[in-house]
């Protein structure tokens, strides 16, 4: 698109309206790391910058300012798209709501944890499992400040201290 006669009008048109619906499609199941995310949009910002004539080094803040261009972040899109995915299925009365409540069991299990990984998360992303949605979705919410509430508890009660603070288990 750099040699095409495009304004910076079509740019932003074509980015929000085409390119972020299909990346947001292919975001439904995988839930990609911020350094990922500002790689794509770092040469969308660039291809814009240089379509306005504008230097590259001005901040970014100029392309994704409301009053200005209102070009969407990559990173904020994921963040607000992976928030409504999991409280939809966390919500969900039927057989979804089941699986999530499931996978959670599942992952408070893997990960050792006393409490409902939805009460308290603290593994951040680049430790994480990539394969569990659930694990790197948590691990966004809480580098964001970000907490969920939920009726799903399940709390692991007795003794005094919990098995972690004894066991330091790495690649589990």
């Amino acid at each position: 698109m750099k040699y095409k006669r495009l304004t910076d009008k079509h740019l932003l048109y074509i980015f929000n309206h085409v390119i972020i619906p299909r990346i947001d499609y292919r975001m439904l199941l995988t839930v990609l790391s911020p350094d990922e995310l500002h790689k794509c949009n770092s040469a969308f910002r660039s291809l814009l910058k240089n379509k306005i004539h504008m230097s590259s080094r001005a901040p970014d803040y100029i392309t994704q300012c409301a009053h200005i261009y209102k070009a969407v972040s990559l990173a904020d899109h994921q963040l607000h798209s992976i928030t409504v995915n999991l409280q939809k299925c966390l919500n969900s009365p039927g057989l979804l709501g089941k699986i999530t409540h499931i996978r959670c069991l599942q992952l408070q299990y893997n990960e050792r944890l006393t409490v409902s990984p939805l009460d308290s998360w603290s593994i951040p992303f680049k430790d994480c499992s990539r394969s569990s949605y659930i694990a790197s979705t948590l691990s966004l919410l809480h580098a964001n400040s970000i907490s969920l509430t939920s009726n799903f508890t399940n709390n692991i009660t007795g003794g005094s201290l919990p098995i972690t603070d004894f066991l330091k288990l790495t690649g589990f």
